[in-house]
Formats: structure tokens, C-alpha cells, sequence
């Protein structure tokens, strides 16, 4: 069998393997923001609504809000702030086959971004090995496994922008150049209508095409523009039937946790970027000299220090947000608190309850950077290397800017756009100690060994033995083994020898990201697999177009899809919600208090606890339910 065979037999395994492992996946949501999106397919997939109000609602209440942060208020109607493309993508897969749909939109979508990952790799490097190993790397020894079978659309919205990566690469040595620019700009426009960040690797595949791979070549970087339009006018045109407003970047309003508005200024700044770079002819010999390494450094020395004098709040942030969201979580600016994230008996902060990794936290190789960044200051494969800095830098900048680390997860899920890009320079920085070092496939596969029981030892084994250590324990060895790497790739890189400390280090680094790869997957799957048995009790005994007012509305996902109408028990919707329990109690419905955080906030005494048989329990009785003595008879669960 040729290699090309063996390699398409494999990539066609892994979608029917990850086609039957999305249905083996509970079908429970991890976080509130999976219930929007769910709630999202399904009004899409029943009634070919952009809104989520719930068919059996009363007309005379008034519309509730699942959450106030993330669904609004707008002319009588309940509506998701996030892109509503994501709505018509998954309406097919959820009327298949339901919640199960959606995940498997994800997992198929997970195989396509594998295999994009070795077809972006080969084409960059023209080596068979960087890319199979890039590939393993990204699915085995990054957080990207953990959201495959996932309900957040993350996994889909990366198989559009490693697609439209993909078809950028192909530029420059086509004879159909301006075709690939035009198709690569509509896969990155149309990743817009699934998640808005979409547009930062579009933004990046330009300045690639202008700076480093066609410099004399207006005309593809000006047609991976033009390709951008069909998706920028598409979100433009869904946000205006959703919020009237005609604007690819909204999400319905002006504050808030997840806003799209304060991303506006970096987005607007490279877009003066592109104009710029437009007007000025980067092929000019004077032009093109700039453009080295080492005249960059001096140029960003510049603009920081300028910068710090005119807009010195901003950098300092922009550093502040990009040192907690890649080197260390902990180092959390307390004036940033946000609700779910307070400091544990010992100190150390916690989100949800989570010890939540910073990017070299999850991927401690990724200092095997440093090698590519070494060749290009020595302006060796620029065009190459530079493809992958562009991809990883304009992720990290847009989210550092807020320094906003995408709430309730084990780690940066909004840096999986670069992490594609991480594994092939990793990949590659791998391949250059090989080189030094041959022959050595049994020391690295010791080495993954021994990095994998030291994650088992400090992530696992440790925080039972001594819970004062759990944080550090599971946050800090990453830190020591990326920072023991780059010592060692330095030493390499100037003294040309002792490769093979380098090689122990950057393989333990790759078992120790594999472990926190799998339990972080593992953590996830975990607790929805809880949530899933306890959603199935509370469809049963409750019936549809009852009220249930929560904190849990995670818990109630299937409920829900039953006719239920769920509202989040939040401060500001007290009034609504008061409401609305007197109008469905009213017209004879059922009406249900969920957790004693949602009993104690709507301050309706005459509520009663009720016992719901088959319900597991979860953290005590948190999920308790409470219902109205006087329809006792005819709502109380049997």
C-alpha cells in the first residue's frame, strides 16, 4: 500500500471512530453556555427561530431569561447573543439526532481538523514526519481532545480555520492563487457566524501573504479580503433580524462577561493595519530590509516604549492578561473577580471549583517554540515559521487585550485556534533535535513514560496525600519542566551539542501534557456523565409547561427540550420571575423552585422541599426542588 493509502485509510478510521465515540458521549451539557447552544440547534431544528423562547410559554407572563449575561431581552423575545450561524449548522444534526447531534458535528469536525493539521504542517515543512507528529501531538498532548465531543462549538468553528489556513498556504505556489485567497478568506468569514475570534487567523493568513509569502503580490491578499465579505455580511445580516444591528461583531450588548464590543479596538487596529499595509509596497528592497528580525525586535522596543508613554494602562494590561493566560492562572488580578471564582481555605484561586491551567500550564513543549523562533531571527524558512508566530501571536493578543479566560474550564479553551499551530512548531522543534540526536526512539519513548507518572504523581497522587498542595501540585511541575526546556534549547541552539537533555525534556514535557490532555477530557465527560442521569429524573417528574426557576438550568437540559419552561434566578429578572409564578400558577400550571440558591432569592416562603425519586444526589442537596403545596395533588413527583 503507498504511504498516501496508508495515510488516507487512517484519517478515514479515525472519523468512523469519532462518529461512533460522539454517541457513546453523554449527551449533557458541561456548562450554561452548552445549554444556549442547545437551546440554540433546537429552536432552529422546530421552528426556524433565531430566538429560544419556550413554545409552551404563557402569553401573558413575561419572557424569562435562561441568563441574563448570555440571552437578552429584545422586542418581546429571548435571544442568544452568540453567532447565530452556529443555529443553522447544527438545526440538521440536532433534528437527526439531538443533543447527540451536536456532538457529532464536533466530532466529525475533530477528525477534519487533524487531519487539516497534517496537510497544513507538510505543506509548510514538506516533511512527512513533522506532520505526523504534529498531528499526534495535537491529539494526544493538548486540551483539543477534551472539546471533540463536546457540546461547545469550538472543534467546528477550528475546522473552518485550519480549511481556510489550509487553502492560504496554497497561495503562493499556485498558478490559481487568487482562487485559494477568495475560498480561503470565505472559510474564515463564514467561521465568523460560529465564533466571532474566527476573524483573527483570517487577519493573520493577510499580513502572511503581504509580509512573508507573496510581499510583491497585492492582489491574493486583497482577494483573501474580498473572500472575507459573503461570511462578514452573513453575521452582519443575522445580527441585524437578531438585534438590529447591522454588524458582524455584536452580541446584543454593551457590558457585560462576554461582550463582544471590548474586542472592537484590536479588531479596528488591524484593520488599519491592512489598509496600511495595502498602501505601502512591502516588496520595495528598502521595504523588504525592514522586514528581519532583528530590525522587528528594534521596532516593537520602539512602539513600546512610545506606547507606554501615550497608552501605558493598555500595554501594561495587555502584559498583565497575556502573562496570566499563558504562564500562570494564579496570578489573577482580583480586581478582575468575576462570580464563580473566589480563593480556595489555602489561597489559591479557583474557577467553578476547577484549578484552571494557563496555556503553558496545559502544554509545557510549547517552549520547543523557541527553535523556529531561533531560525527565524537568522532568517531561515521566515515564510514558514512566520505562518505559524502569526496564527499563535493573534490568538493570544486578541484574548490577552481583556485578559478574559473563557470562564468555567480546565484550561484557555479560547486559545484552540492556536494550538494547531503550537503542536507543529513544537513538532518541528522536535524534529531539529532528532537531527542532532538520531536514533533515538527508545530514550523518547522512556521519557514520555516518565513524564506521564510524574503528571499521574503531581496532578493525581499528591493533592489526596496533601490537599494544601493540591493548586500547586497540579499547576507548577508544568512551569519547571517548560522553563528546564528552554534552558536547555538555549544551550543547544548556541553551543550546537547536548541535544539529548533537550530531548529528555521536551519528550517528558509531551507525557506530562498527555496525562493533563486525557484529565481534562476526562474531567469534563465526568461531569456530564453525573448531570446526564439526574436530567433524565426531573423529565420524568415534571411535566411539560411547568415553570421551574433555577441556578442548575445545566441539570435541566433534557427537561427542558420536554416543554418546560426554564428562568435563571438572577437579581435583576426578580420582578419577571414573581411574575411569571403568579400568572402560570394562575392558569393552573405547575410551578417549581430548583436549588436552595433559587428558593432563597425568590423569597416565596410558600414553597415546601419535594423529593424527586431517582434523582441522584450532587454536592449535598444543592439540586433540591421545591414546589407549591397547594398543587401538591397534581405537580408533587411520585
Amino acid at each position: 500500500m503507498k504511504i498516501t493509502e496508508t495515510r488516507e485509510a487512517i484519517f478515514a478510521g479515525l472519523f468512523v471512530l469519532f462518529i461512533a465515540v460522539a454517541f457513546l458521549a453523554p449527551p449533557a451539557p458541561f456548562t450554561i453556555d452548552d445549554t444556549i447552544y442547545i437551546a440554540m440547534a433546537e429552536a432552529m431544528a422546530e421552528r426556524g427561530s433565531l430566538d429560544v423562547n419556550p413554545p409552551l410559554a404563557i402569553a401573558e407572563a413575561p419572557i424569562l431569561l435562561e441568563s441574563v449575561d448570555l440571552i437578552h431581552r429584545i422586542n418581546g423575545n429571548a435571544v442568544p447573543q452568540y453567532p447565530a450561524g452556529y443555529a443553522f449548522l447544527a438545526a440538521p444534526f440536532f433534528l437527526v439526532f439531538g443533543i447527540h447531534g451536536l456532538i457529532l458535528m464536533n466530532a466529525i469536525s475533530g477528525a477534519l481538523c487533524l487531519w487539516l493539521t497534517y496537510l497544513i504542517a507538510n505543506a509548510l515543512y514538506d516533511d512527512r514526519m513533522i506532520a505526523r507528529n504534529a498531528t499526534l501531538i495535537l491529539g494526544l498532548a493538548t486540551f483539543f481532545g477534551g472539546y471533540v465531543f463536546s457540546i461547545w462549538p469550538h472543534i467546528t468553528s477550528l475546522a473552518f480555520t485550519l480549511g481556510g489556513a489550509y487553502l492560504a498556504l496554497r497561495v503562493p505556489q499556485s498558478q490559481h492563487r487568487l482562487v485559494y485567497a477568495l475560498l480561503a478568506g470565505l472559510l474564515f468569514g463564514l467561521s465568523v457566524n460560529i465564533r466571532i475570534d474566527g476573524i483573527i487567523p483570517a487577519i493573520a493568513a493577510f499580513f502572511w501573504l503581504r509580509f512573508f509569502a507573496r510581499p510583491g503580490d497585492r492582489l491574493s491578499a486583497i482577494a483573501l479580503i474580498i473572500g472575507l465579505a459573503p461570511g462578514l455580511v452573513l453575521a452582519a445580516y443575522l445580527n441585524f433580524l437578531k438585534f438590529g444591528v447591522f454588524q458582524p461583531f455584536h452580541y446584543g450588548q454593551t457590558d457585560g462577561l462576554a461582550t463582544a464590543s471590548r474586542y472592537i479596538p484590536i479588531v479596528a487596529a488591524g484593520g488599519v493595519a491592512i489598509i496600511l499595509s495595502l498602501a505601502i509596497n512591502v516588496a520595495n528592497p528598502t521595504i523588504a530590509r525592514l522586514i528581519n528580525f532583528r530590525r522587528l525586535i528594534y521596532a516593537a522596543l520602539i512602539t513600546l516604549t512610545v506606547g507606554l508613554v501615550a497608552a501605558g494602562s493598555f500595554l501594561i494590561g495587555l502584559g498583565q492578561g497575556t502573562y496570566n493566560l499563558v504562564v500562570d492562572m494564579q496570578a489573577f488580578d482580583p480586581a478582575k473577580i468575576r462570580p464563580g471564582i473566589i480563593k480556595d481555605e489555602f489561597g489559591y484561586w479557583s474557577f467553578w471549583g476547577i484549578p484552571k491551567k494557563a496555556l503553558l500550564q496545559s502544554l509545557p513543549f510549547a517552549t520547543l517554540l523557541l527553535i523556529p523562533i531561533y531560525e527565524f531571527s537568522r532568517a531561515q524558512k521566515m515564510s514558514a515559521h512566520s505562518f505559524s508566530f502569526l496564527m499563535i501571536a493573534g490568538t493570544i493578543a486578541f484574548f490577552a487585550m481583556n485578559a478574559w479566560h473563557g470562564g468555567m474550564t480546565f484550561n484557555m479553551r479560547y486559545f484552540l485556534p492556536a494550538v494547531p499551530f503550537i503542536a507543529i512548531t513544537a513538532s518541528y522543534g522536535l524534529a531539529h533535535l532528532l537531527a542532532e540526536k538520531p536514533n533515538s526512539g527508545d530514550l523518547i519513548l522512556r521519557s514520555i513514560i516518565v513524564g506521564a507518572a510524574l503528571a499521574m504523581f503531581f496532578y493525581y497522587a499528591l493533592p489526596g496525600i496533601a490537599p494544601s498542595l493540591a493548586i500547586p501540585a497540579q499547576l507548577y511541575p508544568q512551569l519547571a519542566i517548560a522553563t528546564a526546556l528552554i534552558a536547555s534549547l538555549v544551550y543547544v541552539l548556541y553551543a550546537h551539542k547536548n541535544a539529548t537533555i533537550a530531548l529528555v525534556l521536551s519528550s517528558l514535557a509531551f507525557g506530562y501534557a498527555g496525562i493533563l490532555s486525557a484529565a481534562d477530557a476526562a474531567g469534563e465527560l465526568g461531569l456530564r456523565f453525573i448531570k446526564a442521569p439526574y436530567d433524565q429524573a426531573y423529565k420524568r417528574a415534571i411535566t411539560p409547561g411547568s415553570l421551574v426557576v433555577t441556578v442548575a438550568e445545566d441539570h435541566m437540559v433534557e427537561t427542558r427540550l420536554n416543554g418546560v419552561i426554564l428562568a435563571r434566578a438572577q437579581e435583576k429578572e426578580l420582578s419577571n420571575i414573581r411574575e411569571a409564578i403568579n400568572q402560570y400558577e394562575r392558569a393552573g400550571r405547575c410551578v417549581y423552585l430548583h436549588t436552595p440558591v433559587a428558593y432563597a432569592m425568590v423569597g416565596d416562603t410558600r414553597f415546601e422541599a419535594w423529593t424527586v425519586k431517582g434523582a441522584p444526589t450532587h454536592q449535598g442537596n444543592i439540586l433540591d426542588l421545591y414546589g407549591l403545596p397547594a398543587q401538591a395533588a397534581t405537580c408533587k413527583p411520585q
